[in-house]
């Protein structure tokens, strides 16, 4: 609810879900479109220097996998409901 969630925070939140799903990182990813390239960008940043500075590769592997599945998680969220919006009555 706090809508001042850092990039940090929003990059940790998605590998989380992307655990559960990519659907589920898609969800998550639409409801913050504005973090988009600057969540992409810190989870290559992170993995990098986890892989080549530190030779841990395993200590990057949620980053790697966000990096790769990234544009089905930009798929599932441009297919996710929308947020805060009222729906109609059938």
């Amino acid at each position: 609810a706090d809508a001042r969630v850092p990039i940090w925070e929003a990059l940790h939140h998605m590998c989380k879900a992307l655990a559960e799903s990519e659907g589920d990182a898609g969800i998550l990813l639409a409801r913050m479109p504005q973090k988009l390239e600057a969540t992409r960008q810190l989870a290559y940043r992170l993995y990098t220097l986890c892989a080549e500075r530190k030779k841990q590769a395993e200590l990057g592997q949620p980053y790697n996998d966000l990096i790769t599945s990234w544009p089905a998680i930009v798929e599932a969220s441009q297919k996710a409901p929308p947020v805060n919006k009222q729906l109609g009555l059938l």
